[in-house]
């Protein structure tokens, strides 16, 4: 669950500082972590989880560039803007 939060709230960072700069920041946690998993655990159990890793990314590579087709279609903007005022909003929200 950490982890989860972790990788939503460098997410959040993009709009901040930029997407290289949030990419650093997560090497870096990333970096961190192995090195105490390596400290307390063994340097077998950084390699498990390196190979893991690696595993599972390329296998999240390979299945989004094989169904590219599938997601990757642009979304039409057929839609019919309103003007924004106050009027408007109070009265399509209640």
């Amino acid at each position: 669950m950490m982890l989860a939060t972790t990788l939503w709230l460098l997410s959040l960072l993009v709009p901040v500082i930029g997407g290289l700069l949030t990419v650093v920041i997560g090497l870096l946690f990333c970096v961190y972590l192995l090195y105490h998993i390596a400290k307390n655990r063994g340097k077998k159990t950084v390699i498990v989880i390196l190979t893991l890793s690696l595993l599972i990314t390329s296998a999240g590579l390979l299945t989004a560039s094989l169904t590219i087709r599938h997601w990757a279609t642009l979304i039409e903007d057929n839609l019919t803007w309103l003007p924004l005022n106050k009027k408007s909003i109070d009265q399509y929200v209640k």
